[in-house]
């Protein structure tokens, strides 16, 4: 492996895990690189965010070329908060046939921290339009929204429409003042995810004595077939 490889490696591991890049000068790493191959040169830490930065350019050119070639596309929007509601995160993923592959293709389009603690409808419209638009997708190509059934998720998507019309530009506050931005807003057609609403049937199950002894017995025969080789 020549240094260009190793660096090129160190930059997608740097930015694809919550590793501080400060890292790639740390003395025992060093060491074990100069152990491992002592021709091995690291990049410095600058080098190194900008090589992450230059990655990032160029997976979102290849995955805009994909969603270019996507005749269809659904997307999947979930809510993610961290404890004691620091910080929260709209992660949105796009899925579709790619005919190049002649297989399903999925891609993380983007996790985008939300600008305020309140998780409304409206807040979760603007962080998804942000994140759609670095993407260039035509309005026809979306086929549905999946998301969990929670109350501002149901009201974000069902009336987008609506709240596209009552905020057509977001008012955002910087160092010289308000200033008007306006965007170009997406309509959605929102699906609940098949998963979740099925979780949601199984609780009703739970809170019901008539059915705890079929649920044991269900779960010892689930527990057998696990244990067994010859089951499984």
């Amino acid at each position: 492996m020549c240094s260009s490889d190793l660096n090129k490696q160190l930059a997608i591991c740097f930015g694809a895990n919550p590793i501080s890049t400060s890292f790639i000068a740390n003395n025992e790493f060093c060491v074990c690189i100069e152990i491992a191959d002592p021709r091995l040169q690291i990049q410095s830490r600058p080098a190194l965010e900008k090589h992450i930065d230059q990655l990032l350019i160029e997976m979102r050119e290849t995955a805009v070329k994909k969603l270019d070639s996507a005749r269809r596309i659904c997307v999947s929007a979930d809510i993610w908060t961290k404890k004691g509601m620091s910080s929260s995160y709209l992660s949105t993923m796009a899925s579709f046939y790619d005919v190049t592959t002649d297989s399903k293709e999925n891609i993380v389009l983007a996790v985008r921290k939300f600008k305020s603690r309140h998780h409304t409808a409206l807040n979760i419209i603007k962080e998804m339009d942000e994140a759609l638009l670095q993407y260039q997708i035509p309005q026809h190509k979306f086929w549905k929204v999946i998301t969990d059934s929670g109350s501002n998720m149901v009201c974000a998507f069902r009336d987008s429409s609506v709240l596209h019309e009552e905020e057509h530009e977001w008012v955002e506050e910087n160092e010289a003042g308000r200033t008007e931005i306006s965007y170009n807003y997406f309509r959605y057609n929102r699906l609940s995810c098949f998963i979740q609403t099925l979780l949601l049937c199984l609780k009703k199950f739970d809170a019901r004595k008539l059915f705890d002894n079929l649920i044991i017995k269900l779960n010892t025969l689930v527990q057998k077939f696990s244990s067994s080789q010859v089951l499984t």
